[in-house]
């Protein structure tokens, strides 16, 4: 169990390094299994009898090859090593970029019954492995699927991988399912919208023009989910512009409602991304998104536009929720690292589920983190059991780079939860590892339990970098009371310092105290948040590495719950 826990919390959970070792006393049927397993992988005869899939090399397609090998041969013949054979090149071609998907999503029930087939012989083979080697492939197996799902270019593709991700993984099924619901609804570029956006970057760069509202997308793949502001009552965020998150009733049932603010000029566009965004939001209904049901959006007056949630509630009870800034706010509450666990496993879970299904939050901090208690319970019973939920989609958008980007509104301390380079004039387009960034913020927070603002502001004075104040008056300040003393100019510092602060190591800093708490290897799941967009430049291996990372820090914190 030791060796296995070290492998599983290690800084990349890579596959184990040993022989797999088979609890079987009979090798001929792993034999038989593994046989049936090579005919449906290689056996295109086979394929064709038992699922209809034609894959066999047509004379047409090696016609074609050979009539482009005489015009062009001479030409590179000699710089570019030959295939071994005619059926090497077709193959070749058939899998150039994402052309081998076409047979797949062509005969998506017959491609999904030979992929349950292979599933199925895959389980048979598990079974008879160690259950350390069976937990280590299970693991790698889930990886590899959530990114044939994270960069599936087509609906048609999740078509096929429907029933096959259910039986793997009901969590990177639930993504699959986002992800249609997002090609549906056009917010995630497909692959001719990819093209297309290739052949016309020439022109854009010379001319660069905002992208067009499409109308038709907000009734394509679902119905139009807004609601009339006189269906709602106590409700008074329509007209208030300093009401971000408000409790109302709707069709006689609570609900929360989150407000966000949209500038007259951009009204015309964004209002249809405001419509598909809740019938996006709309699909999350599956418990591996800790996040509330959205049950549509109303139109306040301005300019402003509100997205209707179910309340939150508890496996028994309904109960008005907390913010995990007002839980850490309170100087009472002192959480059991089993309850702080859970936040951050249901943080980053559902951050992974999102990213997976091609979607950026962009507001990560804690008062967009809800929890809830049973009404039986007590803040202060460690052994209650918390419901966490993500909130705070107001910003939201698909992590495509023709969707228009809104900067989120700055509430108190905001942006120290927000990656550097996602500030100011100059900032980078957003992109999935500034939220991986605000997870680690909030992993910080849960492990010492106090607000960010708080932690940097005391290290501050402890390295005395406030100027302008006496030792005395260093000592004695709270920094909860600088909220309301501008003249401080309390953000502008913390902002000034919180890269150095939090990388910095010594036996007084933030670093070296986290490690005290909760060990080297919450630790490094922290650095690697705060550190997965140290290398913006190669956009596709920094994309690929933010999956990767997001998937190792949950995989982690739930062993770390587990073992709790």
């Amino acid at each position: 169990m030791g060796e296995l826990q070290s492998e599983c919390l290690g800084s990349r959970c890579r596959p184990l390094r040993r022989t797999p070792q088979l609890k079987t006393s009979n090798p001929l049927n792993v034999h038989k299994t593994l046989k049936n397993l090579e005919q449906l992988l290689t056996d295109t005869r086979k394929i064709k009898e038992q699922y209809g899939l034609d894959a066999e090399i047509t004379e047409e397609e090696v016609g074609d090859l050979q009539t482009t090998r005489s015009v062009f041969g001479n030409l590179f013949g000699r710089k570019k090593q030959r295939f071994v054979n005619d059926s090497a090149k077709v193959h070749s071609r058939r899998n150039n970029a994402w052309k081998k998907l076409k047979w797949a999503t062509s005969d998506a029930a017959k491609f999904r019954l030979l992929l349950q087939d292979i599933h199925d012989l895959n389980a048979r083979l598990q079974s008879l492995l160690h259950p350390a080697d069976q937990y280590a492939n299970a693991r790698d197996l889930n990886e590899s699927m959530r990114r044939v799902v994270a960069n599936s270019p087509t609906k048609g593709l999740l078509d096929a991988m429907s029933g096959p991700l259910a039986s793997v993984d009901p969590a990177i099924a639930a993504s699959a399912r986002l992800r249609q619901q997002g090609f549906m609804l056009d917010l995630i570029p497909s692959v001719q919208q990819e093209q297309a956006k290739s052949e016309d970057h020439t022109r854009r760069s010379i001319a660069p023009a905002s992208p067009k509202p499409n109308k038709s997308s907000t009734f394509k793949g679902g119905r139009d989910l807004r609601v009339p502001l006189n269906g709602l009552s106590k409700c008074r965020g329509h007209a208030r512009p300093d009401v971000f998150r408000e409790e109302a009733i709707y069709k006689e049932e609570k609900i929360l409602i989150e407000w966000k603010d949209i500038s007259s000029a951009l009204e015309t566009r964004l209002k249809y991304r405001v419509a598909n965004v809740a019938s996006f939001l709309a699909v999350m209904a599956d418990p591996s998104f800790h996040s509330l049901q959205c049950l549509g959006y109303v139109k306040g007056s301005s300019v402003r536009y509100g997205y209707l949630f179910k309340y939150p509630t508890t496996k028994t009870s309904t109960t008005k929720p907390s913010t995990l800034f007002e839980l850490l706010s309170s100087t009472s509450l002192k959480p059991s690292l089993n309850q702080r666990l859970s936040v951050a496993q249901a943080l980053a879970e559902t951050t992974l589920q999102l990213h997976t299904a091609g979607w950026l939050h962009k507001s990560i901090n804690p008062e967009n983190v809800l929890v809830c208690k049973e009404e039986k319970d007590t803040w202060d019973d460690h052994r209650a059991a918390w419901q966490v939920y993500l909130g705070g989609y107001d910003f939201a958008r698909a992590d495509n780079p023709l969707e228009a980007t809104e900067d989120p509104t700055s509430r108190d301390f905001s942006e120290l939860y927000r990656h550097p380079s996602s500030l100011g004039q100059e900032r980078t387009p957003y992109n999935k590892e500034f939220d991986l960034y605000s997870v680690g913020c909030l992993l910080i927070e849960l492990a010492l339990w106090d607000t960010l603002p708080n932690l940097l502001w005391r290290r501050m004075i402890d390295l005395e970098l406030i100027v302008g104040q006496t030792d005395a008056q260093k000592a004695t300040q709270d920094p909860s009371k600088l909220l309301h003393q501008p003249q401080v100019h309390k953000k502008e510092l913390l902002l000034q310092h919180r890269e150095d602060l939090l990388s910095e190591g010594g036996p007084s800093s933030i670093h070296a105290e986290l490690e005290h708490r909760l060990g080297l290897t919450y630790c490094k799941l922290v650095e690697d948040c705060l550190n997965s967009a140290d290398d913006l430049s190669r956009e596709d291996e920094c994309s690929h590495n933010s999956i990767e990372t997001q998937q190792q820090v949950a995989s982690v914190l739930k062993s770390l719950t587990d073992t709790l």
